[in-house]
Order: structure tokens, then C-alpha cells, then sequence
């Protein structure tokens, strides 16, 4: 287990961020996980806590303004969600495993993890299925964070710039 204490270091919010991104955030193997699995949640909360250490900020934040304070970050169920969508669809695209994954996603939905998953990735996002495995399905990052800033209020909006200048003037 890695432990990093940059966040007690005189530095501004963005590169404590930056750091914290880059070398506390990986997620590598998230691709499998059933994303029905309550665990993720659990996941969540603890990215969350540890973005509020690294920002300084209370425990009570609240949870929506934590991932519009990073830069370009989404909700950790979000960026889960990206890389397992990005997974799915390569297995569609690999004439390997094509016919397989396809028969996942169509035919054993309720068996499979890929189907499952493709299931609450359609759900979550508001696809369609169809659109979805024939590649009609925007996969990149800005199409995500599109998605999650488009679900964001105008008050909300306000409250992250607020509190990204109050930050900014406490680290100076």
C-alpha cells in the first residue's frame, strides 16, 4: 500500500491534484468488476475522502463538488464506468472475441459480466443498446465529462468556483 502526504506540503490546490491523479488514481483492473457490485460504492467513498485530504477541505463537503473541484475528473463511478464501456466495446471490435461478447450482450445479458455490465452502462449513460455495440457511442473522455457537466446546476457551478477561490486564497 502506498501512502502520500503531499497534501501537508505549501503548494496550490492544482498541483496537489495533479499529483494526486496522477499517482494515487489508478484504477487499473476496474475494466472487470461487475459494475453491479455494491463494493463500488465503497470504492467511491473512499476516492472521495481521499480527494478531500488532499484539497484540505472539511469531511462533510459535499459529495457532488468534490470531482468538480479536480481538473477534468469525473465522479469515480463515472470514470469506473468509462473504462469498463471502453472494455466492452473493444471486446465488440476484436475479431477474437467478437462473437462472444456480442452473444454476452444479446443472448446471456443476465449470465454474463460483460452483458451485465453493457446493461447498466446503457442504463446509467442513456443509451441504446444497439447504438452502443455498433459503435455509434461516444467513448472519449470529453464525451463523458460532457455527460457529467451537463448534469451539473448553475448553483452548483457557482458553489465549486466559490469554493476553488477560497481554496486559493488559504494555499496563497
Amino acid at each position: 500500500m502506498c501512502y502520500v502526504f503531499f497534501s501537508k506540503q505549501r503548494c496550490s490546490v492544482r498541483p496537489r491534484t495533479t499529483l494526486f491523479q496522477t499517482y494515487c488514481n489508478s484504477r487499473y483492473g476496474c475494466e472487470l468488476w461487475s459494475l453491479y457490485d455494491s463494493s463500488i460504492s465503497d470504492f467511491g467513498a473512499a476516492w472521495r475522502k481521499a480527494v478531500r485530504r488532499i484539497l484540505n477541505i472539511p469531511p462533510d463537503t459535499h459529495n457532488y463538488l468534490i470531482p468538480l473541484l479536480l481538473h477534468n475528473a469525473s465522479p469515480f463511478l463515472d470514470d469506473v464506468c468509462k473504462r469498463s464501456a471502453r472494455f466492452v466495446f473493444s471486446c465488440i471490435q476484436s475479431s477474437l472475441v467478437r462473437s462472444i461478447a456480442k452473444h454476452s450482450i444479446f443472448e446471456s445479458r443476465c449470465n454474463s459480466v460483460i452483458g451485465k455490465n453493457a446493461a447498466f452502462l446503457c442504463s446509467h449513460f442513456g443509451w441504446q443498446l444497439v447504438k452502443f455495440v455498433y459503435s455509434r457511442t461516444d467513448l472519449s473522455n470529453s464525451g463523458f465529462l460532457s455527460y457529467f457537466y451537463n448534469q451539473v446546476s448553475g448553483t452548483e457551478w457557482c458553489e465549486t468556483e466559490l469554493l476553488k477561490d477560497v481554496l486559493s486564497t488559504r494555499d496563497g
